[in-house]
């Protein structure tokens, strides 16, 4: 069963998290989904629900959520996003129908945490052994996440870092020429240029570690290698 929020107008949400609190500073809308973060009424635990609207508009564009929710689902590690549960409004027309997805709040994201500045070196040494570590794990499973970036990248309360972010990610070797995503210029400079122009027939996870690299600059420095 699920019910509508009053400040959260068009956001349908699970009954089960009824008792929880909108929070009002942790919203998102963007041209892809929009992002609710609700608080437990104790304030012990926290989620995230992200609505896609239109998921079916396009080829592209169901892929790319068929790939986040299913990488998410079968992906097990302490340092990338657990997905919780899925749904879907049945109320709306089949053509304009948007799928819900549950995960558990991470934390803040690691952009604003290196806008901000404060942290130490004991915590670039943390949080990117954390990131190694999960790009690991993926890398053994043959995945390639491929849009590693500071805003798919988040720290919560005890400064552990878990990536997010799956919906540009693919099994195997990635052809460009039949792997479609959108790219922005504004995560474009963590991407190496071969992703970005298919210059080679074909690229592998090495892409992750290009992106690691540009973001380690970026914790040690406070700026963008490219900008």
């Amino acid at each position: 069963q699920f019910f509508l929020a009053n400040d959260t107008p068009n956001f349908l949400f699970s009954i089960d998290l009824a008792t929880h609190q909108v929070d009002k500073r942790r919203q998102f809308a963007g041209s892809f989904y929009t992002e609710v973060k609700l608080d437990s009424p104790d304030g012990a635990s926290s989620v995230l629900i992200y609505k896609i609207e239109n998921p079916f508009d396009s080829t592209a564009r169901a892929k790319l959520v068929y790939r986040e929710i299913h990488l998410m689902r079968t992906l097990k590690h302490e340092n990338i996003v657990k997905l919780l549960r899925t749904y879907k409004d049945d109320n709306e027309q089949n053509d304009s129908q948007s799928i819900y997805y549950i995960t558990d709040f991470c934390g803040v994201r690691l952009g604003e945490k290196i806008v901000e500045g404060r942290y130490s070196m004991v915590y670039v040494k943390k949080w990117t052994t954390e990131l190694l570590r999960a790009v690991a794990y993926l890398h053994s499973k043959g995945i390639i996440h491929g849009n590693l970036h500071p805003g798919n990248m988040c720290i919560d309360a005890t400064n552990k870092l878990t990536i997010t972010g799956f919906g540009s990610s693919h099994e195997s070797i990635i052809d460009p020429l039949n792997h479609e995503t959108a790219v922005s210029e504004s995560i474009s400079i963590y991407m190496p240029i071969e992703q970005l122009t298919g210059w080679s027939e074909a690229y592998d996870e090495k892409v992750d570690i290009w992106s690691i690299s540009i973001i380690l600059w970026e914790l040690l420095t406070g700026k963008p290698l490219f900008d």
